[in-house]
């Protein structure tokens, strides 16, 4: 028996019969059967299709079992209070008993429950701890993320389009930031930083090019802090060699949170529109800012250390800093390689600070990566992959 099958056992056994006509089992539709396994409409909707990965359905198996498992546990407890009390054997219970008894059923159902919370988590191992937390709901989440039972057409490509638009259809999906990573900035006293915490990119393919498979879109909610040093402490030399025009391992091990030294003044989310475009050797990218706001503006801190924030967004990040970013090494010339939670592309850039450069001159270099964590399509592409010339 596939695991496809098995998967599909499973399901009917834990809530009755597949009524394909409605999309459900039993009286259950698939985006609650979703919402119970702890996972995304598209990742059911690949699990029923056929076009999961092995490791997805292992997992959806075990979560089955798991909530089977508890439900039988519930259903022995009920019985079993039941019974106690038919048979009138509370009269017959020492006093201790009738204390313990019921502390005992508690206790083991709240130990399935912890258990089956751990298994059902959404955020594996594999995703950035505390990235999903930071950025809630992506601006355009109406558009990508409904329940495939709602009135909802996906951004995505449908299964017979995927292998028309390979390889992009293997990037379609949702991505996030690889690593944080930080930038000075400038001001009339020193210790300003841009902190990049956090990003959701929606990324689906660009199907109104002429070169179809190869070129995306990407839709990016970016979270950013600013943290100031409350010894406004010069980045030179403690955070940056100015002879040799890089920054020191001290500004890489900055942990800002943590850190007694510095407090955060606001949280910034920025929405980016980007445009990829893959070729066997690389992965080029352009990206444009579609907004960017402030909240959760610490306004005493904000006064104290004379933080004006809407200067900022508007003179500093939006038109000081120039930011440009290298082609990624493209890793997956054979899509059929990309693999959720460990994948990545990261991009070498630099950033400018208009003309001044804070006096150091040239340019800062960061990198800017990004991690696959739920791919809308993961079944075998057929298009061929194009070795590079040498």
């Amino acid at each position: 028996m596939s695991l496809q099958d098995q998967f599909i056992e499973k399901l009917k056994l834990k809530y009755g019969d597949w009524v394909k006509v409605t999309s459900q089992f039993g009286t259950n539709t698939f985006g609650q059967i979703a919402d119970d396994l702890c996972i995304s409409a598209s990742q059911f909707s690949k699990l029923i299709s056929g076009t999961a990965t092995e490791g997805m359905y292992i997992r959806a198996i075990k979560n089955i079992e798991q909530l089977t498992a508890f439900d039988k546990l519930k259903a022995e407890n009920e019985k079993l209070q039941l019974s106690a009390s038919e048979e009138g054997m509370d009269n017959k219970i020492p006093f201790i008993l009738k204390i313990l008894i019921p502390i005992f059923v508690l206790a083991s159902m709240i130990v399935a429950l912890l258990l089956t919370s751990l298994v059902f988590n959404k955020k594996s191992s594999s995703v950035p701890e505390g990235s999903s937390n930071l950025i809630s709901e992506h601006s355009l989440g109406q558009y990508f993320d409904q329940d495939f039972q709602a009135d909802f057409v996906s951004p995505y490509l449908q299964t017979d389009q995927v292998q028309e638009y390979c390889p992009c259809s293997a990037f379609e999906g949702k991505w996030e930031l690889d690593k944080s990573y930080a930038i000075p900035l400038p001001g009339l006293k020193p210790g300003i930083y841009y902190v990049a915490k956090a990003l959701d990119l929606r990324m689906k393919c660009h199907r109104s090019v002429g070169d179809e498979g190869f070129q995306l879109i990407g839709f990016e909610d970016m979270y950013h802090e600013i943290w100031v040093d409350k010894n406004r402490e010069p980045l030179s030399p403690t955070y940056f060699d100015s002879n040799k025009k890089s920054f020191t391992d001290a500004f890489y091990n900055l942990a800002y949170d943590s850190n007694s030294d510095f407090v955060k003044i606001a949280n910034i989310k920025s929405l980016m529109i980007n445009e990829f475009v893959i070729d066997n050797g690389q992965i080029h990218r352009q990206g444009e800012p579609a907004g960017r706001y402030a909240y959760d503006v610490n306004e005493e801190l904000k006064d104290k250390y004379e933080i004006n924030v809407k200067e900022l967004l508007e003179d500093v990040i939006a038109n000081m800093l120039i930011t440009k970013c290298g082609s990624a090494e493209n890793l997956y010339c054979n899509p059929n390689d990309l693999k959720e939670g460990e994948s990545k592309i990261n991009f070498k850039c630099d950033f400018t600070i208009n003309t001044e450069n804070m006096g150091f001159g040239g340019s800062y270099p960061y990198q800017k990566g990004y991690k696959l964590i739920e791919q809308n399509y993961s079944d075998n592409l057929l298009c061929r992959c194009i070795e590079p010339n040498n």
